[in-house]
């Protein structure tokens, strides 16, 4: 039990050295098979640094899924970019936040500095995982009494 509690102190302490912010929230994602508890990393920084790792995410190139996991995590002034826009010589990117609807998104230069939504991974539930603990100590419990 002493290693389960420092390896979970040690979890904790070196996520919350880590810069970004995570959010674990419940969403329903359209155009995606995966529903469920979704944990999402956030970062400040301009699209261009964090293109390859937007470009990997399930709303990328569908505005839908965007505009529903935005809607899903309502944080303020974060973008959940789903496509780059290239008129002329400005790039821009698109983008859903709290504040949009789908087809009406909204878009920004790539170089300006902007809260994006840079991951995102669909993480079990946590109680099935906990929820297995108990039992476990109780099976060797009982294995105990009847070797007694």
């Amino acid at each position: 039990m002493r290693i389960f509690i420092i390896f979970m102190s040690a979890i904790f302490l070196a996520s919350s050295v880590y810069a970004q912010t995570t959010v674990t929230e419940y969403v329903d994602a359209p155009g995606t098979d995966n529903d469920g508890v979704w944990q999402v990393t956030y970062n400040t920084g301009t699209f261009d640094s964090f293109l390859t790792q937007i470009d990997d995410t399930v709303w990328w190139t569908n505005e839908g899924a965007a505009q529903a996991f935005a809607t899903a995590f309502n944080v303020d002034n974060l973008k959940f970019a789903y496509g780059e826009f290239e008129p002329l010589a400005t790039d821009y990117a698109l983008y859903s936040d709290n504040t949009t609807t789908v087809g009406n998104g909204g878009s920004l230069d790539t170089t300006t500095s902007a809260g994006y939504a840079i991951t995102a991974t669909n993480v079990p539930a946590p109680l099935p995982i906990l929820g297995i603990l108990p039992i476990i100590g109780f099976l060797k419990r009982m294995r105990k009494r009847q070797r007694a």
